[in-house]
């Protein structure tokens, strides 16, 4: 499995684990892709709407990362030959899209974070609380932790190393969300994905709220609704089959032209259908097959040898047959 570097500053007393571990953990391409499918985004919700649209919107997804990634078992992860040739327009949307795809694994793995939805999609609930910073720059996302706790990320992304600038900027924009319902986030995480000689890394920092600005209205019941909607439309939509992973029932939909399958745990199903909040899954993992992941917040993807096993992920996109 490929390995992805972080550094993190500034967290409070409870993450020592973080300054304590090694700064490093693997990741299977599966997990990869289900941060890349999973993190909520501006138009997603619209997306969703139509069932094929919806399937079309997951596999570019999941394209953006066979596409411009590439990582050796027991190594980084690199950018291939592909992203390389795009031009800097282009670079810079693979590379906001890479800076989100990348906070979100790396918080769920990190901080017990599994839910995160872009900012923009709640714009109409957002209210200032204080004249002063009123306009500043908000971040990218918020999201929920296995304990219900609210944090708020800014996600930056970068083609060569990150500076100094750059991480101080995501901190401005990080702190910008104040509240969520009049309480203050837990964390409010600035994060930056570059590229260094050694391959991708994930730099985090918490600073210090000051001056907070806005507050954001809305329930835990419609944050989980909406960060399920694409999954369970996907579901309603197209042919499905019943599958056990370890021990848990999963319902899943089998994308053909990607050589990929998405689908969602049945427990998590049933708690978004009737209008609960989601809760993260305990579970224990029997097997150690790399084609699957089930995340703890019940998504599930399974990569296809075909097309996704890791010794092929190794090598550039053409040479993958």
């Amino acid at each position: 499995m490929p390995f992805v570097r972080y550094e993190a500053t500034d967290f409070p007393p409870e993450y020592q684990v973080l300054r304590e571990s090694p700064p490093l953990f693997e990741a299977t391409w599966p997990e990869i892709v289900h941060a890349a499918v999973t993190v909520g985004r501006r138009g997603w919700r619209d997306v969703a709407k139509h069932g094929s649209h919806s399937v079309f919107e997951m596999v570019y997804r999941a394209f953006m990362v066979y596409a411009n990634l590439a990582g050796a078992m027991g190594g980084g992860l690199y950018k291939t030959a592909a992203n390389e040739g795009l031009d800097p327009s282009e670079k810079s949307a693979i590379s906001y899209f890479l800076g989100l795809t990348f906070t979100k694994l790396v918080v769920g793995r990190l901080l017990d974070v599994h839910w995160v939805m872009h900012l923009d999609v709640y714009a109409q609930y957002l209210q200032a609380v204080a004249a002063a910073g009123a306009g500043a720059r908000r971040p990218d996302m918020v999201g929920r932790d296995a304990t219900g706790r609210w944090h708020v990320f800014e996600a930056k992304g970068r083609t060569n190393a990150a500076t100094v600038e750059v991480l101080e900027s995501a901190k401005e924009q990080a702190r910008a969300l104040g509240t969520i319902r009049g309480v203050a986030p837990h964390l409010c995480v600035a994060s930056v994905t570059h590229f260094r000689r050694g391959g991708l890394e994930v730099c985090l920092a918490d600073p210090e709220v000051d001056g907070e600005s806005i507050d954001l209205d809305i329930s835990e019941i419609q944050f989980a609704r909406d960060y399920y909607e694409p999954f369970v439309t996907l579901l309603d939509q197209n042919p499905t089959e019943a599958r056990k992973v370890d021990g848990r029932s999963i319902r899943l939909v089998e994308i053909t032209c990607a050589d990929i399958k998405i689908g969602l745990d049945e427990e998590t199903l049933a708690q978004i259908e009737a209008g609960r909040a989601a809760k993260a899954l305990t579970w224990e993992r029997e097997s150690e097959a790399p084609e699957w992941t089930l995340g703890k917040d019940g998504v599930f993807v399974e990569l296809g040898p075909a097309t996704w096993a890791p010794q092929l992920m190794g090598l550039e996109p053409p040479k993958r047959k």
